[in-house]
């Protein structure tokens, strides 16, 4: 299995010609892996490796005709830039503690997310037990899957892209609010998207808390408007009881989503959803299965 090249991402450039994807080969004697970036030229086949490094390249996309990724050459997780062959390659962000991101179309804005802490630890809130090993609880969820509630909600921040770089602390999108921008313990940028005008974030979570929480599969979509940080919820209501999850906007402004029926049902039967741009909305899959 280790000698498998790993596979991941995987977008298509807003031309429509190439495909661009991350492989990653598993190096067994020194226990890690590394990760590089290709694409495909959909017209011929053909393969082209655009990074060869010693360092990880992941979570490419596209913005324009540039291809913006994650790398840790700097010794941090930074959001990097290069041509769509590979060539002029720099370094976009001097921001620490990036987990993921989005570039805007027009490539004048940028979405991070970003961790932060809104419980204390033991240690921070008994300062002189410092050889302390133990958690207080008191509700859901400490632990989620195989992940421990590290005290911390992973936000939205904004930041400006002038001349190439972001810098600085940037705008709390959920300023205030204590709960995710996307769904833990696995949720991620793959359930957040820039409208068509580049102006507002459509993301998905719950805003839930404790038990609510961790009983509840009804995640919804929120809008939230960059300027000035309005928020409005595009599925709540009795139309849409389950997960809603992975927007996705067309250039004339529809939004389709995969959408479960049932609260509760977290393997329930995914559909996909289209609301257009006047409003309507319309279940694509109603009588196809394609979960």
């Amino acid at each position: 299995m280790m000698d498998f090249k790993r596979l991941s991402g995987g977008t298509v450039s807003p031309d429509g010609k190439y495909f661009l994807y991350s492989q990653t080969t598993i190096d067994v004697a020194n226990n890690k892996g590394n990760a590089d970036l290709y694409v495909i030229n959909l017209a011929t086949k053909t393969t082209r490796q655009l990074t060869d490094t010693p360092f990880s390249e992941f979570e490419a996309q596209w913005a324009g005709s540039s291809i913006y990724f994650l790398s840790t050459e700097s010794g941090n997780v930074d959001i990097w830039k290069m041509n769509a062959d590979g060539s002029g390659k720099s370094k976009v962000s001097d921001v620490k503690g990036i987990e993921g991101f989005k570039v805007s179309s027009d490539e004048q804005s940028v979405i991070t997310l970003q961790s932060v802490q809104i419980k204390k630890t033991v240690h921070e809130e008994y300062p002189d037990l410092p050889k302390a090993n133990a958690r207080i609880e008191d509700d859901l969820m400490y632990r989620h899957w195989a992940s421990w509630d590290d005290y911390k909600v992973q936000h939205l921040f904004h930041y400006a892209l002038k001349s190439g770089t972001i810098s600085g602390e940037g705008t709390d999108l959920l300023d205030g609010e204590q709960i995710s921008a996307v769904l833990p313990p696995f949720g991620g940028m793959g359930s957040v998207t820039f409208t068509p005008d580049n102006q507002a974030v459509v993301y998905a979570t719950k805003k839930l808390r404790g038990k609510e929480f961790a009983t509840s599969t009804n995640s919804e979509l929120y809008k939230v408007d960059l300027k000035t940080k309005a928020t409005s919820c595009i599925t709540c209501g009795d139309q849409f009881n389950g997960y809603d999850l992975h927007p996705s906007f067309s250039s004339k402004g529809d939004l389709a989503w995969l959408s479960m029926e049932r609260n509760g049902f977290e393997a329930d039967k995914n559909d996909i959803i289209l609301k257009t741009a006047a409003g309507e909305v319309k279940n694509l899959t109603k009588k196809h299965d394609i979960t």
